[in-house]
């Protein structure tokens, strides 16, 4: 079943809408109104509704790409987002290079949502990735949930808590920058919506960061081999993917035009929009549905390698 059953717009502009919310810190009036300028009339409150369903599902989906941090030091810290006039607080882990773990809304600062939060990190994380090294304020919430979790095994016991305060500058202004997200919200009405909300500003932040590995390995001089491994890796999720080809002359923007086509038709692709300009080729279309992509690759012979 599709996605977006029952919806009154296609799922390119559902996800559009979805992705410029969540990514360039706006209000819902505000998007209304970019949407109505682009000949879309979008109520929004729709806009919202939006938001809320489909910004937890991208999360999750995209999860399975999120690149592993390979056991680096995490900085742990927490910070304040207003909901319903009250201050719940927002738990968050990122590497020493910034790649962000995990994070957790919490309506209390204790050592039970520490350590919640903590073991929802660790549990997400294949063992041998789990940090040596986790560096966190002066909060005495931490080092009680840390010591559960060793006690429990549910945290390596050669991981070494660190409570250094120059080390989480980095958390800190990654803080700051998810703020600049949140501050247009004006408060959140639920601690449900909240979440959902967040999810999706995270998620962008990590799509900025480089964090999520969802090219295949392909040799990236040869475009045939480029289209067909590209569109064979995006099942289960409906997607909107933009191709950017370097046009050396005439000859290859006409063949770069000929295997959109070709790809296209094969995997029952639509394609949303080309343009074809001096320098470049663009090329917007929606993704393969699975039983296309399957038939495909049954009938060339395909196994296609999905990057880690």
């Amino acid at each position: 079943m599709s996605d977006f059953k029952w919806r009154h717009f296609r799922g390119e502009i559902i996800l559009s809408g979805v992705r410029w919310y969540c990514k360039y810190g706006i209000s819902y009036r505000d998007l209304e109104e970019t949407m109505l300028e682009r000949g879309l009339e979008v109520d929004h409150t729709t806009l919202y509704r939006w938001v809320q369903h489909y910004a937890p599902e991208m999360e999750k989906r995209l999860r399975w790409f999120w690149k592993p941090t390979m056991g680096y030091s995490w900085r742990v810290d927490e910070t304040y987002v207003k909901v319903k006039g009250k201050w719940a607080y927002l738990y968050r882990a990122i590497d020493k290079r910034g790649h962000t773990i995990d994070f957790y809304l919490s309506p209390t600062r204790n050592t039970q949502a520490a350590k919640r939060f903590l073991g929802k990190a660790l549990k997400s994380m294949k063992r041998w990735t789990h940090p040596g090294a986790i560096n966190t304020d002066k909060a005495p919430a931490y080092r009680s949930a840390i010591t559960e979790l060793k006690a429990e095994g549910k945290c390596p016991p050669h991981t070494v808590h660190r409570q250094v305060k120059y080390l989480n500058n980095i958390i800190e202004a990654d803080h700051g920058k998810l703020k600049r997200l949140i501050n247009p919200v004006r408060g959140f009405k639920s601690m449900k919506t909240a979440y959902a909300t967040i999810k999706g500003f995270e998620l962008m932040r990590m799509f900025k960061k480089g964090q999520l590995d969802i090219r295949p390995r392909y040799h990236r001089r040869d475009p045939e081999l480029w289209f067909v491994l590209f569109f064979a890796t995006e099942p289960h999720f409906v997607w909107v993917t933009k191709y950017r080809y370097k046009v050396l002359n005439g000859d290859v923007a006409e063949r770069v035009r000929e295997l959109v086509r070709e790809t296209c038709e094969a995997f029952e692709i639509r394609i949303v929009k080309g343009v074809v300009s001096e320098d470049y080729v663009h090329i917007l279309t929606s993704c393969p549905d699975e039983g296309a992509k399957r038939d495909y690759e049954a009938d060339q012979g395909l196994h296609v390698e999905q990057a880690v």
